[in-house]
């Protein structure tokens, strides 16, 4: 790769770094990817060779992020899920019969499936994508068609309707 962007790492060895990374080991990590295990050691060996530090720490059973990984890690992560997003919205244009939905955990589970379940039904012609996340902001809405948030509503750059209701604190202090 010439240019600005030579000095990227391969995305195979960013995937191998984020599985090993989330699940401690490089065994889970060529199961969850396909791959061998010396595959996944392999790129991670070639990672850290162009990073120029170690990013894990070898034990006897797994590994965990050096302090070089951890800092790694909070940049990878969010550049990867970036890319997946991109893909998302691209194959999303081309299909204007679906869309995209971002929520947390927790609304996408107790209250977005059960309603999509019932919206399916009456619009089956409809594909709705849901990103569920706990770690999302107003920076994220704009690689979704929408978005449920948690706050007050106060996001300059976004129009906000009230959904559902928080209940209040003291409520909870019978």
């Amino acid at each position: 790769m010439a240019g600005r962007f030579r000095h990227l790492p391969s995305l195979e060895g960013l995937a191998a770094f984020e599985s090993v990374s989330r699940l401690g080991s490089f065994t889970r990590a060529a199961d969850e990817l396909c791959l061998t295990q010396s595959a996944i050691s392999k790129q991670i060996r070639a990672l850290e060779a162009s990073l120029g530090t170690p990013l894990f720490v070898r034990k006897a059973r797994g590994v965990t992020l050096s302090k070089a990984g951890m800092l790694y890690q909070q940049h990878i992560l969010p550049a990867l899920q970036g890319l997946e997003m991109a893909g998302q919205r691209l194959r999303a244009l081309q299909h204007s019969d679906t869309v995209s939905v971002l929520a947390t955990h927790a609304v996408s589970q107790y209250w977005l499936f059960p309603c999509l379940l019932r919206f399916s039904a009456e619009h089956p012609e409809i594909t709705v994508h849901i990103h569920a996340s706990n770690e999302m902001g107003a920076s994220m809405v704009s690689d979704h068609d929408l978005a449920i948030l948690y706050g007050d509503g106060e996001w300059p750059a976004l129009g906000a309707t009230p959904l559902i209701h928080d209940v209040c604190q003291a409520c909870w202090n019978l």
